[in-house]
């Protein structure tokens, strides 16, 4: 089945306006609370101010780099079949099946945030078990959603996004999720205009949703309640603080004579090794989030992780070494326009926007291994619906 789809530009403002609104917010939170956002909320600003205003521009400038690399593909959609050249039917069940999939999965307790880690047995269910939970079905419902245009299925893919960052323990799908409506959908704008009123009131009630959102996040993960009550704190401190690496740059450069103090325990490459990991190279320094989160952050939870933010990754690079720096900068110069040439050469329509959603993301967290696991699934999407697309037509001849 055959799908055409516009180019979505005012989509793809909206999502550069909410990450850098979210970072400009943040960084108004900050000058007025003296204290940072986010992973590090309530920990006392110790950096100048126009540190801050330089952290502040390094923060969004990813973002932007993002945004040039989606307009400067605008012009290529035209030199490319802007068709779905799989089958529709076929990609729908085969998110379905690795939504149900994952879904088991998380019940039985694997691949949940925050939990502990479940021993790697040598047999083949534990080896599918540990490969299966690397095929994000995010990126396989996120690649759906925005080439499929039937309501029923959509509703029901969206489900299957919700119970499975339930599961996870984690806000992350839900708030994918929301964007995702946001970016494919022009009635929310037009609702907005219309309706201003009860638009006002929904903006109103967002606080004590983030809150109960957040609560029910802990009391999943058995970290209990937010301690934040004030609505600034709740939407600037906390909202505003998950969606931009503002105070995570900002700490880590804060926190740079810690990096120094432990420069020999970090690999050279540690940044690759991150890339790495979803291809199956587990060296013993565990990750960059995990190191921050129990270097930096000092929690207690082993199995937790903090991103560092593309600016604290490269903070940490310099500190290792600057010819690392400028191998890491390398890295993430690169890898954001091959996944808009993966996604061309896949043929996917609307693959601008699937490659906005996994760049836009990754501008922010800084995780290496966020990017290369986005690679490895549209990889084996790709390979997986060419093979069984060009099965299914043999068969039909």
């Amino acid at each position: 089945m055959l799908i055409t789809t516009k180019t979505p530009i005012n989509g793809a403002k909206t999502l550069l306006g909410i990450y850098v609104g979210a970072t400009v917010l943040s960084f108004l939170y900050l000058l007025y609370t003296n204290c940072w956002n986010g992973d590090f909320i309530q920990r006392e600003i110790l950096l100048p101010f126009p540190i801050l205003v330089l952290i502040l521009i390094l923060t969004i400038a990813p973002t932007f780099y993002v945004f040039y690399v989606f307009k400067s593909n605008i012009k290529k959609v035209d030199q490319y079949s802007n068709k779905f050249p799989y089958d529709i039917n076929l990609l729908r069940n085969l998110t379905w099946i690795l939504f149900v999939l994952h879904i088991m999965m998380l019940s039985s307790g694997y691949g949940i945030m925050g939990a502990e880690g479940v021993e790697m047995k040598m047999n083949p269910f534990y080896i599918c078990r540990a490969i299966l939970i690397k095929v994000n079905p995010r990126i396989w419902g996120l690649t759906y959603m925005l080439v499929s245009n039937n309501k029923k299925n959509l509703i029901i893919t969206s489900v299957l996004f919700v119970i499975s960052s339930v599961l996870a323990h984690s806000l992350g799908g839900i708030f994918m999720l929301a964007l995702i409506f946001l970016y494919k959908y022009s009635f929310v704008y037009r609702f907005i205009r219309k309706h201003l009123f009860l638009s006002v009131t929904a903006i109103l009630i967002i606080p004590s949703l983030i809150t109960l959102a957040y609560n029910v996040r802990g009391s999943l993960r058995g970290s209990g309640n937010m301690d934040e009550t004030k609505h600034s704190d709740i939407v600037f401190g906390k909202l505003c603080g998950r969606i931009s690496s503002l105070s995570n740059n900002g700490y880590l450069l804060e926190s740079s004579s810690i990096i120094l103090y432990d420069r020999d325990d970090i690999p050279s490459l540690f940044y690759l090794y991150d890339a790495l990991h979803y291809f199956g190279y587990r060296p013993d320094f565990k990750s960059t989030g995990s190191y921050i989160d129990q270097k930096i952050k000092r929690t207690n939870n082993p199995n937790s992780s903090t991103m560092s933010g593309v600016v604290g990754a490269l903070i940490m690079s310099y500190v290792v070494s600057p010819k690392i720096l400028l191998i890491n900068l390398m890295y993430v110069l690169l890898s954001i326009p091959l996944v808009f040439m993966l996604l061309r050469k896949m043929g996917l329509s609307n693959y601008l926007g699937i490659g906005l959603f996994v760049t836009f993301s990754f501008s922010q967290s800084g995780d290496s291994s966020e990017i290369a696991n986005a690679i490895y699934v549209l990889l084996f999407m790709w390979l997986v619906l060419s093979l069984l697309t060009k099965k299914k037509y043999e068969n039909a001849c």
